[in-house]
């Protein structure tokens, strides 16, 4: 398993649900304490933000590392800046690998119940955990109130592992081998250098741009996914689920919302602590439905998009389809595509424009 990731002896492996499971083994048993900084940056997944409310409870403010626009990458300078800040005889947490989180479900679409969490045996020591469960113990008392933790990675597998998939991970990591990592990669770079091209030079018949690309627009440092919206010829933004549903009568997948990645959605599209606290006064129940109408209103901005993601399983007339459905989207408007409108009280469907 760790040669998959160029990890040496000095890792080890824990099982874990899913990826999300192995950030939450590492939250809980942090030891944030006084003194301590808990650094994330803004791109970060909500399974590494819930970590800030761990460390909260323990008096540790979050504090998030900026990205650039429109590149959408970490600012490196103020990164470095932020890590030379840090008291060294704290304890700090910079979210960014030495520990590894992996979804096996991400790499190769199953299983679903079976991640694993890489990390360094030394760097698993200092981890504290906040309780016990069947199976990380050694020993366990009711009478004397003591247990002794199972030591390494059985101290933080919890229960019984989803061993009737564990096969499956075997056999995944077998065809990802068998195809070879470096012509996925190669696979993977050329269709998506194919897929930033032709959006990019799409245009409405008076020359504004249809389709908006978030962060780089070239292969370079950049994965497989890719993430847009759409644009009508007066620059006004597309609903991206009214996009969603033309694409999916075409037989084309696409992923739109936020991705429960919040901070970059908000670096990209301009979004302030003002519009999110002026949200929240306005809606004490406020969702990304209620979000999206109310920051849509408050100049035309968007807090959702659309992504297009590319993998093993690619080729290129997926991504020519996808190409001709973007230049079917030439000239189109909210009126003449249909556009999805929501009760903002009811959060509900009230128009689809089909």
């Amino acid at each position: 398993m760790r040669h998959w990731f160029n990890a040496g002896p000095d890792y080890t492996v824990i099982f874990t649900p899913n990826a999300t499971g192995a950030l939450k083994l590492v939250g809980e048993s942090y030891p944030f304490a006084a003194r301590g900084r808990l650094l994330l940056t803004e791109d970060n997944h909500n399974s590494v933000n819930g970590i800030r409310e761990m460390a909260g409870r323990r008096g540790v403010k979050a504090e998030y590392a900026a990205l650039t626009v429109p590149e959408l990458r970490v600012d490196l300078p103020a990164l470095e800046s932020q890590l030379a800040a840090a008291d060294p005889r704290a304890s700090n947490l910079f979210v960014f690998p030495d520990f590894v989180c992996v979804s096996f479900y991400k790499m190769f679409g199953y299983p679903t119940g079976v991640g694993c969490l890489l990390a360094r045996r030394s760097a698993l020591a200092t981890l504290r955990r906040p309780w016990f469960a069947g199976g990380t113990v050694n020993f366990a008392s009711v009478h004397g109130r003591v247990h002794i933790l199972s030591p390494g990675e059985a101290g933080f597998e919890d229960g019984t592992l989803n061993y009737a998939s564990i096969p499956a991970v075997s056999i995944g990591l077998s065809h990802l081998a068998a195809a070879g990592i470096d012509a996925i990669h190669t696979r993977v770079r050329c269709l998506t250098g194919w897929l930033l091209q032709g959006p990019v030079a799409r245009r409405h018949s008076n020359g504004r741009p249809i389709v908006r690309i978030y962060g780089p627009i070239t292969t370079d440092m950049r994965g497989g996914t890719v993430t847009t919206n759409f644009y009508d010829p007066d620059g006004h933004l597309l609903d991206y689920r009214r996009v969603e549903k033309l694409a999916g009568e075409q037989g084309i997948s696409l992923r739109t919302g936020c991705f429960c990645n919040p901070g970059t959605g908000e670096a990209a599209e301009g979004i302030t602590d003002e519009d999110v606290a002026a949200a929240i006064q306005t809606v004490t129940d406020l969702n990304l439905l209620r979000f999206l109408q109310m920051i849509t209103m408050r100049g035309g901005r968007s807090a959702g998009a659309i992504r297009v993601s590319l993998g093993i399983g690619s080729n290129f007339a997926d991504v020519q389809r996808f190409l001709d459905f973007t230049a079917g989207l030439r000239d189109q408007t909210r009126l003449t595509m249909g556009e999805v409108t929501f009760d903002i009280e009811s959060c509900r469907v009230i128009r689809d424009g089909s």
